[in-house]
């Protein structure tokens, strides 16, 4: 056996097969303590080896298959703490708004408008934009004008803002505040 490697071709064997093999030896020694039946004691060292090697394939097949088939948790996690991380940061941007996001914020929030479409510079709400608290909300191959861009706060920004609506004033004057006026321009 020791000038014959093909012993080594266990390695290959799936986590079935070894996980089988461990089993097998496990309840050699188990039945030899038993007395169900007697065995060599060599055999029973070799059932102890065999034991040990193919528990460690087994539970190194079973690793290599969850981290296989983990991706997706591992991507939700991630995206669970870039959301967490995203929404902190928000919150720590919301006492240094100027009068005009804040005006635009509470527009939108007045209204329950998370979308609204504005020209391709977002206007007043550049600097929103910026910031991560207003995105562009148009959709791959959608076709847009330059006076007609939609935005949007994301979801986790809206609600963050949401909850602190209190601290965004209503102007009912103001129609659109995030626009600029042309004749501004």
């Amino acid at each position: 056996m020791t000038g014959d490697p093909r012993w080594l071709e266990i390695l290959k064997a799936s986590g079935w097969q070894t996980t089988a093999l461990a089993v097998a030896s496990a309840l050699l020694i188990f039945f030899d303590k038993r007395k169900v039946f007697t065995l060599d004691p060599r055999i029973v060292q070799g059932a102890i080896v065999s034991l040990a090697v193919f528990a460690c394939l087994s539970v190194a097949s079973l690793a290599s298959s969850l981290t296989r088939q983990s991706s997706y948790p591992r991507a939700k996690l991630s995206g669970l703490l870039t959301s967490l991380e995203a929404k902190r940061n928000i919150e720590k941007e919301i006492p240094q708004m100027t009068p005009m996001e804040r005006e635009i914020i509470g527009y939108l929030l007045h209204h329950n408008q998370r979308v609204f479409t504005n020209t391709a510079d977002c206007g007043h709400a550049a600097t929103l934009v910026a910031k991560g608290i207003v995105v562009i909300a148009a959709q791959p191959g959608q076709t847009v004008s330059y006076y007609e861009v939609p935005f949007e706060i994301p979801r986790l920004v809206w609600d963050a803002l949401v909850k602190r609506k209190a601290e965004f004033p209503v102007h009912e004057s103001s129609k659109h505040p995030w626009r600029v006026h042309w004749m501004s321009r």
